[in-house]
């Protein structure tokens, strides 16, 4: 069985740094054991059109990308949207950036 490797981006309108993790992202090697999947946690009262465009834009990338809104401010919050999102998968590893 393949293991997916969860691993979340938290951001708050911070697309510039965003972006380049997602390109460095798309750079790695994985071997056949694992596949990757993508978090980005938007810490937000709204979801920011720049983020859900950047989302669009990598469709095509080697790994599917997971998008949910945390409205509580604060980077614990986002965590824990995190965790609870990898929770509800079952075989995933989560892994935060």
């Amino acid at each position: 069985m393949k293991r997916v490797l969860l691993t979340t981006l938290t951001t708050g309108s911070r697309m510039a740094t965003f972006c380049q993790c997602i390109e460095s992202l798309q750079q790695q090697n994985i071997n056949d054991t694992f596949s990757i999947d993508i978090l980005v946690v938007e810490n937000n009262q709204t979801h920011h059109q720049d983020v859900v465009e950047a989302i669009a834009n990598y469709q095509h990338a080697p790994f599917t990308i997971h998008h949910q809104l945390e409205t509580t401010a604060g980077i614990p919050f986002a965590r824990n949207n995190a965790l609870r999102f990898g929770q509800a998968q079952q075989g995933l590893i989560i892994w935060p950036l």
